[in-house]
């Protein structure tokens, strides 16, 4: 069952559908936020570097994830450094990527986050504080 107190994934459907990604190959999800993308992409088979410059967000994702054991990779790590990830773990060729760019529900509703002047909390804005 998706867990959508974290957050819920837009178009998860449609992302699988157009990515097309097939069993055994590797897609990059660069911005995996609470995993609800990379879920829906590890059940078909394929499997997953999930990224997220987000701590939390990493966390939950790994709770939510784990079940699919060695077939996703999270790192905590900026999309703009996916290609450096990918040498680190010695990988040369993707069979798909996503970039869900932006800051989720999530982050705007915690006040304490910081994202949101239309709540009492620190403005930090920082996604890695």
């Amino acid at each position: 069952m998706e867990d959508v107190t974290y957050h819920r994934p837009v178009l998860a459907a449609e992302v699988v559908e157009l990515l097309a990604p097939r069993p055994g190959s590797l897609v990059v999800d660069a911005t995996c936020g609470g995993g609800g993308h990379s879920g829906a992409i590890l059940g078909t088979g394929a499997d997953v570097l999930a990224l997220d410059q987000d701590p939390e967000a990493i966390q939950h994702a790994t709770r939510q994830l784990v079940r699919f054991g060695e077939r996703i990779t999270l790192r905590r790590a900026n999309f703009r450094h996916a290609d450096k990830v990918l040498d680190e773990l010695g990988i040369a060729t993707i069979g798909g990527a996503l970039l869900d760019l932006g800051v989720s529900s999530r982050q705007l509703e915690n006040a304490q986050r910081g994202f949101s002047m239309m709540r009492n909390g620190p403005l930090d804005m920082r996604m890695d504080p």
